[in-house]
């Protein structure tokens, strides 16, 4: 990329749709515009923020009626000239606009290249960047709320806040070095200005488990013995025919997957193979595709037949599933139940027991109160909202935590304040790799290649 290029693309979806935005952005944004639009104002003449309505033509032929906003730099998304052509919804007016724009000057743009150029441009830090491709691939409330949070700067500011007392804290170390007569820091001081600094580090770390359930929702993994009902309860959870539903056990034999929402959160649901002494081959590869999914379960759903005594597949379930974070239910308890708790715990030592039926939908609602609970501890989100949804960051902040402990543990010994400036320092590149200060091009590259083209 140079600060010369023009880049274009579509950014809203290919399709039908009421509207297709053409997006321009550069040095002669304006200028193709002027090319193609005809209209009572001219592109050229608008100062800033001002739509005109007119038509795109190509010599003499007229493309579309469309409405066509001018934004000027340095107050525009990308902090250059942009224009924005909203054309009629439609892949081929969209595509001929953007043909259009093209054969004037400018090029394709890449994935993320309008968000990069707002980085680069210094309009929003590398966290706030990285929230817009999250907001955009948002699927749920809640990693909606976690996105805009990001975006709106809100862990900006406590990093910067936190980089700002390293900064004082180097400057007097650094002062201490060259003036050793004339500047004298306390130890204890600086003690507790860096212990403040890692205990608010470590909190931000805390987080991250909880963040990334927000933004990525959690992975339900139903198990329990064949003809326990976990298809039936899957398809009332989703309220759909999600699974095959039969008397015969052993129907499923390999894994099937919905989605819901509870309370804002995704809900990744996954239905897997009853757990029982596999008789042939393709039972053995039913009870290893169970293995892989509960291998990476947030979340196991246990579902025991309550109007039938338990047996010894049931206590195969509950080995399988382990110390995991479990919800257990006791389902079809229409037909009456003669499973007790008591006979629960002596397989199943933790995790809290909900009481439902399938068939007919009791206990449903307090299940995915349930789930949520258990996977989310407190539901009360922090009232700034500022949870580390995205794992770079918490990579980050585990290597600011690491070197603080080193510092703190080389102040208590007495070590030189040269050597203390060297892990105050790596402490300081992990905060700003956050906010993208020390950020290489090629992670910037990999980052913003995960964008949309338009975005």
């Amino acid at each position: 990329m140079t600060e010369e290029d023009t880049i274009a693309a579509i950014s809203t979806p290919l399709g039908v749709g009421g509207i297709g935005i053409v997006r321009i952005s550069g040095p002669r944004a304006v200028e193709i515009a002027e090319g193609i639009f005809k209209g009572k104002l001219r592109p050229k003449n608008v100062r800033h923020r001002r739509m005109l309505y007119g038509r795109v033509v190509d010599g003499d032929e007229e493309v579309d009626e469309v409405l066509l906003t001018v934004m000027r730099a340095p107050h525009t998304y990308t902090t250059e000239d942009v224009v924005e052509i909203n054309c009629h919804g439609g892949m081929a007016v969209t595509r001929r606009v953007l043909r259009m724009v093209l054969e004037r000057g400018a090029r394709l743009a890449r994935p993320g290249e309008f968000t990069m150029r707002a980085f680069l441009g210094g309009r929003m830090d590398l966290a706030q960047a990285e929230a817009v491709a999250d907001i955009v691939k948002a699927s749920s409330e809640r990693a909606r709320k976690a996105a805009y949070a990001q975006l709106s700067g809100v862990l900006s500011r406590r990093v910067e806040e936190l980089r700002s007392y390293l900064v004082e804290a180097v400057a007097y170390i650094e002062a201490s070095i060259d003036f050793p007569e004339d500047v004298e820091l306390p130890d204890a001081e600086l003690r507790e200005l860096l212990g403040r600094v890692l205990e608010a580090v470590d909190s931000l770390r805390a987080s991250y488990s909880r963040g990334r359930v927000e933004r990525e929702g959690i992975r339900a993994v139903i198990v329990g013995r064949p003809n326990v009902g976990k298809s039936s309860l899957m398809n009332a959870l989703l309220e759909e025919e999600r699974a095959i539903v039969s008397e015969v056990p052993g129907t499923t034999r390999d894994f099937l997957d919905g989605t819901l929402e509870v309370d804002g959160l995704l809900v990744h649901l996954v239905d897997t193979a009853g757990i029982r002494e596999a008789k042939d081959e393709i039972e053995r590869q039913a009870r290893a595709s169970t293995e892989r999914q509960a291998a990476v379960a947030d979340l196991f759903l246990v579902v025991l037949d309550g109007s039938e005594p338990m047996t010894s597949e049931d206590e195969e379930v509950a080995r399988l599933v382990g110390r995991g974070r479990k919800v257990i239910i006791i389902n079809k308890v229409d037909k009456g139940r003669v499973v007790s708790d008591g006979e629960v715990r002596d397989i199943l030592e933790d995790g809290p027991i909900v009481e439902a039926s399938a068939l007919t939908g009791y206990g449903l609602d307090r299940l995915k109160e349930t789930m949520l609970d258990v996977v989310l501890g407190d539901r009360a989100w922090e009232s700034d909202g500022l949870l580390i949804t995205k794992e770079r960051h918490k990579i980050a902040l585990d290597r600011a935590s690491e070197a603080l402990r080193r510092t703190l543990r080389e102040l208590d010994e007495g070590w030189s304040y040269e050597v203390l400036r060297v892990e105050l320092q790596e402490a300081l590149d992990a905060l700003e790799d956050i906010l993208g200060r020390t950020t290489p091009d090629e992670v910037l590259d990999r980052i913003f290649s995960e964008f949309c083209v338009g975005k």
